[in-house]
């Protein structure tokens, strides 16, 4: 029996199916962690340490599922039981500050494992870049119309950015920035970025992202580059269920404002009120999560 098969047969041993675990069991996260960080190349032993992360219980998850030390390391390893053993025994708080790159990827795959990936953040820029930004985008940017016809199909203009443009680069530098922050720097390859103006009586229809069929294969980061917007305007870009038929978010393209998700979760921008004399203005970029 191969090493897989035995934590698989000594995780069942225990009844991990049968612990709730956030929406849903424990065993299930188990391999979810697992499986999230094997898909992404991490090392071998990063990835039994995932599978293993919350074995012994900590301060977010007290269950103690096993103690003796020796039987994990058995199993996974002494380098894979050795980041299990720090995870469970730092509190998650402490957890966060570690400077520890392994300890920092199982981190992340166990919050996507257990929530889509969803964050707004504000105040991405300060005043004098968002100025420069609006008014590139708004003034000097070669745009071009795309889409037209019955409707469903998208009407906007459309500009694809580039990360040797000086403008530009404040958008691909943040991006990147963002990325870092949120650790996902080692699980992610960038695919694209553009830029999209929509007016009154354009459409911008709800849809995923680059026709992923699951989370955790397409990461979008969206700039809002507007530098004045009112709640009049309307042009929220909404985030529904998976069954479309309610909004989960709704986010106001506030100046400075950036979003990241998960590019699986039904999204769009909300039609423009006549009250709207601005192009509203969206910087894009799209990760494709790694497969190996």
């Amino acid at each position: 029996m191969n090493k897989y098969h035995k934590c698989i047969n000594y995780l069942m041993s225990k009844d991990t199916m049968l612990v709730p675990h956030g929406n849903k069991n424990f065993f299930t996260h188990l391999i979810g962690v697992y499986d999230y960080l094997k898909k992404t190349g991490q090392d071998e032993d990063v990835c039994y340490a995932g599978m293993f992360h919350s074995i012994y219980g900590n301060d977010i998850f007290t269950k103690k599922t096993e103690e003796n030390r020796k039987t994990i390391k058995d199993l996974i390893g002494e380098k894979a039981e050795e980041l299990v053993w720090i995870f469970n025994t730092t509190p998650r708080e402490d957890l966060h500050k570690l400077q520890n790159n392994s300890i920092q990827k199982i981190l992340t795959a166990n919050e996507l494992d257990q929530n889509n990936l969803f964050k707004v953040m504000d105040n991405v820029f300060d005043n004098r870049t968002i100025d420069l930004l609006y008014d590139s985008f708004r003034g000097k940017k070669p745009w071009r119309f795309i889409g037209g016809g019955v409707e469903g199909q998208w009407r906007k203009f459309n500009y694809s950015l580039n990360s040797k443009d000086k403008i530009d680069s404040f958008l691909f530098q943040e991006a990147t920035n963002i990325l870092n922050k949120e650790k996902l720097t080692n699980f992610v390859k960038f695919k694209r970025a553009y830029a999209s103006g929509n007016i009154f009586g354009t459409v911008h229809d709800l849809h995923v992202d680059d026709f992923c069929d699951n989370y955790n294969q397409i990461y979008t980061i969206m700039f809002y580059l507007n530098k004045i917007w009112d709640v009049k305007y309307g042009g929220e870009t909404i985030f529904l269920n998976r069954a479309c038929n309610n909004i989960d978010a709704s986010v106001i393209p506030r100046p400075g404002r950036a979003v990241l998700f998960d590019g699986f979760i039904p999204h769009g921008a909300r039609e423009l009120s006549r009250q709207c004399a601005e192009l509203r203005i969206v910087a894009t970029f799209k990760y494709e999560v790694i497969n190996v």
